[in-house]
């Protein structure tokens, strides 16, 4: 697994650096890359982050925006987007008329969660600016994840994740 890690990490953050910019919205990256977003209300049998093939055989993501801090829809939408890179492709099926929804193994979440993670904060830069915040033991996790417009918890597990943090808590 640790070789699977090292290919979706090097996957993400080249795509990164052609498309997005650090810190920046994840809406106008989706956007960049010809995926559509709705914004909704909740519907029982989506999830915030569903990801669609439509009538059209575009992708849409679904988000439900009442709810979420952008910081959080970043994170879902950098997710989502693995899911499409590393699970789905971009091939279009032969059945024009179907509507498709896409159903994920733990396995598969686990990768576009990693995905998500190097796309928005992307090893070196991270490392970097954990080392500009430390101050004597302590690295401003607060300043680290604005810089990169994700949550504090995003940020703490990434550093975790780079053995930047002994402890994830």
């Amino acid at each position: 697994m640790r070789r699977i890690k090292e290919i979706i990490n090097e996957i993400a953050e080249t795509i990164s650096k052609e498309y997005h910019i650090i810190g920046s919205s994840m809406e106008k990256t989706i956007k960049k890359m010809n995926i559509k977003i709705i914004k909704t209300d909740r519907i029982d049998d989506v999830l915030n982050g569903t990801i669609k093939k439509n009538e059209n055989q575009m992708f849409e993501i679904f988000l439900y925006p009442d709810e979420i801090s952008e910081e959080k829809v970043n994170f879902i939408l950098a997710r989502e987007l693995g899911h499409l890179l590393l699970h789905i492709g971009t091939s279009i099926e032969n059945d024009l008329s179907a509507k498709k929804t896409f159903n994920f193994s733990i396995e598969e979440k686990e990768e576009a969660e990693i995905f998500a993670f190097a796309f928005l904060m992307p090893k070196i830069e991270f490392r970097q600016k954990l080392l500009e915040t430390k101050k004597e033991n302590y690295a401003d996790l607060e300043t680290v994840a604005r810089y990169f417009n994700v949550t504090i918890g995003k940020a703490r597990q990434r550093a975790y994740q780079l053995e930047l943090l002994k402890t994830n808590d």
